[in-house]
């Protein structure tokens, strides 16, 4: 994953609520009392449910609609839990390009809104996120070939060989027997899920910013899409109880 170093600067993260008593717009999270923060995540959300419902079979909105409600979304701060913030990362991967540049920002595990000192996730996370999409793939070959046709199978085999090629630990020759292959990768899911929950409970770096490069101005949302792909599969299954996620997506300077 890329994070926000070297020759793109840092998006500027503000939160929303009342402002500082020095008159500053607020670096961190207002608390539950403050009523105009309640009132601005409320429409947020309001927001995001209208993006998914444009987005969605590319049905419902034109595309000013879009624009303008994909507008209202960016360069704010959303704190709200992992379900009502889902909507809004299909909305942005349904429509495409024109809506995956800059800056993707995501917190939680009990971050308080602290937006100073961030740094580079550890190393062993990111490396655990990678298997559990590579078994989450492996996994989904294996039941295309556990039902393939005739017609199907071969392809479905190739892809499966491919998958296993990228996942240490399980046989090789388990592409021949589908069924006890989805066994063991469900296996490994489990006791990998059960590790990354407690890395992510013990996170001292409790936000990212997934960022594009020079040469490339949607890495950032690729990026964010492929942590999203392997945590929304786990989140559900974990035992902690986490609180509201901290989400932006923030537009590159012209």
């Amino acid at each position: 994953m890329r994070f926000a170093k070297g020759f793109i600067s840092n998006p500027k993260l503000e939160f929303g609520g009342l402002p500082d008593p020095d008159g500053k717009p607020k670096k961190t999270a207002p608390d539950s009392e403050d009523q105009l923060w309640v009132d601005q995540q409320e429409m947020l959300a309001g927001h995001r449910r209208n993006l998914w419902d444009l987005a969605r079979d590319n049905k419902g909105g034109s595309d000013d609609e879009i624009k303008e409600t994909y507008m209202m979304i960016a360069n704010k701060m959303h704190v709200a839990s992992w379900d009502s913030l889902l909507p809004a990362f299909d909305a942005l991967e349904k429509l495409g390009a024109e809506y995956q540049r800059g800056f993707v920002v995501l917190g939680g595990w009990h971050h308080q809104g602290d937006l100073t000192k961030i740094t580079s996730p550890p190393i062993d996370l990111l490396k655990g996120l990678d298997d559990v999409r590579a078994l989450l793939r492996t996994f989904f070959w294996a039941e295309r070939v556990f039902k393939a046709k005739p017609d199907t199978l071969s392809n479905a085999q190739a892809e499966l060989r491919k998958c296993l090629a990228a996942v240490p630990g399980l046989p090789a020759d388990l592409w021949q027997e589908p069924y006890m292959l989805m066994i063991e990768t469900d296996k490994k899911l489990k006791v990998l899920r059960r590790v990354l929950e407690h890395k992510f409970l013990f996170l001292q770096q409790r936000l990212f910013i997934f960022s594009p490069t020079e040469a490339d101005p949607l890495a950032g949302h690729e990026d964010f899409y492929q942590f999203v792909f392997a945590y929304r599969n786990m989140v559900s299954q974990f035992g902690s109880k986490f609180s509201d996620y901290y989400w932006g997506v923030y537009l590159p300077k012209k």
